[in-house]
């Protein structure tokens, strides 16, 4: 007999799964939540790294969850989550020491979640561009217009529904092939990233911020395709049009929120206990066994918010798969894990840098904050040879975070906490020898050249550094396989509706009848944003007669 009985098993505890389980929760339901770890969270949390009283986000830092309809539906303002506004929203510090500074087009509300149209910011952002490009500062004003026109809607509409089969056109797929929308068409889905920034900017320094932009937002190198949904990410981070904000209590605070969340509405939360199988019967899943032997009965569903290599070829097991759905089981196993590792680098320093770039632009930095080498040759092709050859780059591409400008809670009084990102090659290419050699390595070289950039950026200033490697990322969190912090790559073949492959990216598997997914190798995007466990509750609610959210809250999605 099962130790406990629930509606639902929610297995694994990432941001994603405590958003399925708050809706399911919402519902009704009975909820577990199953975690292998001692705390919930996933990527969504942090720690005392590098030294203590700084805060370091091991794994998610730039995120946009203030922007998901989760943060609104939960109230989760009245669980202690509040955002603290950085401007300026982003600056680009170019090793001739220029600098481009990008002032957020949009205020954001967080009271009632709605937008309004800040002019003078998009001006002086416009005036910005205009140092280095005419036509770049000319073309804000035009992408601006079809954005608010068409784009803000069609994605949301793409990022906030599960997806239409592969012989279906998505909501971006639609706007493309509208008549009165001509600005965006349907060959920049087939374009490479390089080709996508030479088609929209002029300038070799809007060229290389948003090459550098489809790293961070996507894990994605400049040769490679991110399809249509890259695009408003591409353009707006260029050109400021999101504003940024900071959790107070750093990222962790997220999955605080939406634990209470749950707790509220009566979902249990079981850790520090590791599923091993699932339990069948008549290609039905009843529940789920721990490695300890005991086990927890589901009436209703198990929803899986882990990899699915450990889905399929652990929990249900190869044999299983190949007899029940030997497709499903052989795609699986050649979903892509190899874009998205990063040195995740952190640095207690003393004073903030004191930017040469600064004679350029006094308003330095931005809250995401680039700095490396404005030649696009280098980024668009050396900088990934360079890394996937040798492990580091000659020149380092960092997007830096001084969120201890803004914040007083991440690090003590007159001192500062700064995360470093550089991409990094996937795990599989280096030995863990290697990677310990690595880890030291990357610290050595970003201070180096950090003083290109700002001369009192030496050991002296620095207080201490930790850097997280791909290698710490996947040995941490079992979904990062290859060190990917973002969940199966981005690439065009494994997003939208073909998220991880195309027989599973209706968030269930078919000839099982009760198994959901909801990580972040599902539909959406990685990050911290809630897209796949708000897209799995939708699926779920269609299929057991849950409340619909569009009816719920009156909105197409």
């Amino acid at each position: 007999m099962a130790d406990a009985t629930y509606d639902v098993i929610v297995v694994g505890a990432g941001h994603n799964a405590l958003v399925c389980a708050a809706y399911l929760a919402e519902a009704g339901l009975d909820v577990a939540v199953v975690e292998r770890r001692h705390e919930v969270g996933g990527g969504a949390s942090t720690e005392e790294m590098c030294a203590p009283g700084f805060l370091s986000n091991n794994h998610a830092h730039f995120m946009s969850f203030w922007q998901s309809p989760v943060y609104k539906d939960f109230k989760l303002w009245e669980y202690g989550l509040h955002f603290m506004p950085a401007s300026p929203a982003g600056s680009f510090i170019f090793d001739d020491n220029t600098a481009l500074v990008t002032y957020a087009w949009r205020d954001w509300d967080p009271i009632t979640c709605e937008y309004s149209f800040n002019k003078a910011n998009a001006e002086k952002t416009v005036a910005n561009i205009a140092r280095f490009s005419k036509r770049d500062a000319e073309m804000a004003w035009v992408y601006w217009e079809k954005f608010e026109k068409y784009w803000a809607d069609a994605y949301a509409r793409w990022l906030l529904n599960p997806p239409p089969s592969q012989w279906e056109e998505d909501p971006l797929e639609k706007l493309c092939n509208d008549p009165e929308e001509t600005l965006f068409e349907p060959w920049y889905s087939r374009m490479t990233i390089h080709q996508l920034v030479r088609e929209l900017f002029d300038s070799v320094e809007l060229r290389v911020w948003a090459m550098r932009a489809a790293m961070s937002g996507r894990g994605l190198f400049p040769e490679d395709t991110g399809g249509l949904s890259i695009i408003p990410g591409i353009i707006g981070n260029v050109y400021g049009w999101t504003p940024t904000y900071i959790p107070l209590g750093a990222t962790h605070a997220v999955a605080h929120a939406l634990q209470k969340a749950v707790s509220d509405r009566g979902g249990q939360y079981i850790v520090l206990s590791e599923c091993d199988k699932f339990i069948m019967e008549d290609d039905k899943i009843k529940g789920i066994r721990f490695l300890d032997g005991s086990e927890i009965s589901a009436k209703m569903a198990v929803v899986c918010n882990v990899d699915h290599q450990q889905v399929f070829f652990r929990f249900l097991g190869e044999d299983y798969m190949n007899k029940i759905n030997p497709k499903v089981a052989r795609r699986a196993k050649h979903i892509f894990y190899d874009h998205g590792p990063i040195y995740w680098s952190h640095f207690a320093i003393h004073e903030l840098p004191k930017w040469k770039a600064a004679d350029w632009d006094p308003n330095l930095p931005g809250h995401r904050c680039f700095w490396g080498p404005k030649d696009e040759n280098y980024v668009g092709v050396k900088h990934k040879a360079e890394l996937y050859s040798t492990g580091l780059p000659s020149k380092v591409f960092i997007h830096d975070a001084y969120d201890s400008i803004w914040v007083s809670d991440h690090s003590p009084a007159g001192k500062h906490i700064v995360l470093s990102e550089q991409y990094a090659p996937p795990t599989y290419l280096f030995s863990e020898k290697e990677w310990m050699r690595l880890k030291k390595e990357i610290i050595n070289l970003t201070i180096e050249q950090w003083q290109w950039y700002a001369p009192n950026m030496t050991w002296d200033n620095i207080i201490g550094a930790y850097c997280n490697t791909p290698l710490d990322a996947e040995q941490r969190n079992l979904n990062m396989i290859h060190g990917a912090q973002q969940g199966a790559s981005h690439i065009e073949g494994q997003m939208g509706k073909f998220r991880p492959f195309p027989d599973i990216a209706g968030y269930k598997v078919p000839g099982i009848e009760n198994l959901y997914f909801s990580p972040n190798a599902h539909h959406g995007q990685g990050g911290v944003f809630g897209a796949p466990g708000y897209n799995c509750y939708k699926v779920m609610a269609k299929d057991f007669g849950l409340p619909k959210l569009e009816d719920k809250f009156n909105r197409p999605y």
